[in-house]
């Protein structure tokens, strides 16, 4: 009976390291379900015992504790009973109203409600459905998700930000990753990042008597580092640090900085919202040319004075600009949802985006009279809230365009027209840019035909890319070839 009593130890060890290791692992998988790794004092507590953290969150709804929990809710969701949890929350909503409309003569003046704040961002409606009655459509819902918290700036709520030592976009991807994921392959988390950008910034330097101040540039492209804590003695920028960060959460979500070269004195985030054409105005709305600054002697030659390109001005003049059913802001066109949900990605095919602004191109039939024939291409600004193309630096489309006789197995002519500001024959500045609603032609007419009927074939092209005088600066300043984007 002894020997059957004494087991090996190890027989006993086994199963208890298992259940050891089992635990670990499932503790481990808890754990990484978590966006933020939090300090061991407060994990496991209750909102009551971490009160501080979660000061300024106004109620403890669902959606209110999914921002910073959102795989917990997710995880807790699918757990749930759905309709039952939507009832719930539907009761939950009546219980407050309720609550409010009972309390409401004693709330503190320095308590803002849902809809208060939102009478002062003065954000429009945001129904998908107001498109202009000049043929614009919105190029996807940019309205607010049902169930998302009205936008509120960072430092309103404190409590979960209590913890936020730092300006980082990864910081903030900590709770917020979906945005973070949309946000970081977006041309605004790059903006720090291009040749013609980083060079300039050298050039800049290490030419000072150019006159102008790199800060100018960071006011947009890193306006959250206004230290330049990322610019070298040399003029390159050591993209580790939060200058590389370029256009992140911070300058959109937060009342700290002011963004913008030209417009700051009307950006003000007490009363306007990232939502708003105003935000954006900040940096696109210059008040100058670039090349005025960075390359004075390309800008005096060409008697170049002002923006190439004014968005922002070019949309007030429309009837975009005017709240009512064909009220349409930047975003509206310009935002982009990510792979996850958020609207954080912004358009990175400029080709494609470039196409919706005109699509589609028309052709013009072969036709003739007199021994000249004429065809070609008809260009309208449908879809852009402003002019077509715009932007300072300035943008251009190149059309070649090219006539071929089939009979013949030839071709008969080919030319080259531009649609923006271009050089014209006498080398100067020409603009025949498209307010919204506008048309061009570009015609070809060839002389020395008779007859009637003719096998011709009209072939073209289109590319985009930045106006003839930027492409000298880039060219013979800075020693790069300028990119170009085939459109058509």
């Amino acid at each position: 009976m002894a020997d059957e009593r004494k087991r090996p130890v190890t027989k006993i060890l086994i199963p208890l390291v298992l259940v050891f290791a089992m635990a670990l692992l499932v503790i481990a998988i808890s754990r990484s379900e978590d966006e933020v790794e939090f300090p061991e004092e407060i994990r496991g507590k209750t909102i009551e015992d971490v009160e501080a953290l979660h000061d300024g969150i106004e109620g403890f709804t669902r959606d209110n504790c999914r921002n910073c929990h959102s795989l917990k809710y997710d995880a807790w969701l699918e757990s749930q009973d759905i309709e039952s949890a939507e009832e719930q929350s539907s009761g939950d909503e009546n219980n407050d109203q309720a609550s409010g409309d009972e309390t409401g003569d004693e709330e503190s003046d320095g308590d803002i409600s849902k809809e208060e704040k939102s009478e002062e961002i003065a954000t429009p409606d945001d129904s998908a459905e107001s498109s202009g009655s000049k043929g614009i459509q919105k190029n996807q819902d940019t309205s607010t998700p049902e169930g998302d918290a009205p936008l509120r700036w960072l430092e309103d709520v404190p409590g979960p930000h209590a913890m936020v030592s730092d300006d980082f976009a990864a910081t903030c991807g900590m709770c917020h990753p979906d945005i973070h994921d949309d946000w970081i392959e977006s041309p605004h988390a790059m903006a720090m990042t291009s040749d013609p950008f980083t060079l300039t910034i050298q050039n800049l330097v290490q030419n000072p008597e150019i006159g102008a101040d790199p800060r100018l540039c960071w006011a947009c492209h890193a306006p959250h580092d206004d230290a330049m804590v990322g610019l070298r003695d040399d003029g390159t920028i050591d993209l580790d640090t939060i200058s590389g960060d370029a256009i992140n959460c911070i300058v959109c979500h937060s009342q700290r900085y002011l963004t913008g070269s030209f417009y700051i004195e009307n950006r003000q985030p007490d009363v306007y919202s990232p939502r708003d054409p105003e935000w954006c105005a900040g940096c696109h709305f210059p008040g100058e040319a670039l090349l005025e600054l960075i390359a004075p002697e390309i800008a005096e030659e060409y008697e170049l004075h002002g923006p190439m390109g004014n968005p922002v001005a070019e949309w007030r003049e429309t009837e975009y600009s005017v709240e009512g059913d064909d009220y349409t802001r930047c975003i509206d066109c310009h935002g982009e949802r990510g792979e996850t949900g958020t609207l954080h990605q912004w358009p990175d095919d400029i080709a494609e985006m470039v196409r919706y602004g005109i699509d589609p191109v028309e052709f013009i039939p072969v036709s003739g009279s007199g021994g000249r024939i004429t065809t070609g291409i008809r260009i309208t600004n449908r879809n852009a809230g402003h002019m077509f193309p715009t932007g300072d630096p300035g943008r251009m489309l190149t059309i070649e365009m090219g006539l071929y006789d089939s009979e013949t197995s030839r071709w008969i002519d080919s030319q080259t027209f531009y649609l923006g500001k271009f050089l014209n024959e006498d080398g100067e500045l020409d603009d025949n840019r498209l307010m919204p609603g506008e048309s061009i032609e570009f015609l070809m007419e060839i002389d020395g035909f008779s007859g009637n009927s003719y096998d011709l074939t009209l072939e073209y092209s289109i590319v985009y890319g930045f106006d003839p005088l930027m492409e000298i600066y880039l060219n013979d300043t800075l020693g790069i070839e300028p990119d170009r984007l085939e459109i058509y």
